[in-house]
């Protein structure tokens, strides 16, 4: 038996699981649920049982069709101040 000693592309797979999904696109699970919900992502269970798992190609549209961010990537934004506590007890 000859085991895979490179890592797989998320690519070159058909299905991922909905957590890593979201690791895939920068969401949470709760975005990749409510795509499924949506439609806008294919989700489908396999015959050897297990959560449903999206496909790689939905996937793939879906983030080719994200529209490119305008202006800063991150907002910047007020950072509350440091607080810092100390128990001597």
């Amino acid at each position: 038996m000859s085991t895979l000693r490179a890592p797989l592309c998320w690519r070159d797979c058909e299905y991922v699981s909905a957590a890593n999904a979201a690791r895939i696109a920068g969401r949470t699970p709760g975005w990749v649920r409510g795509a499924i919900v949506a439609g806008e992502l294919r989700a489908v269970r396999l015959p050897t049982g297990g959560p449903p798992v999206v496909t790689v190609e939905s996937l793939v549209r879906l983030l080719d069709s994200a529209a490119p961010l305008d202006g800063p990537a991150v907002p910047a934004g007020r950072r509350s101040p440091l607080r810092l506590v100390a128990d001597n007890s």
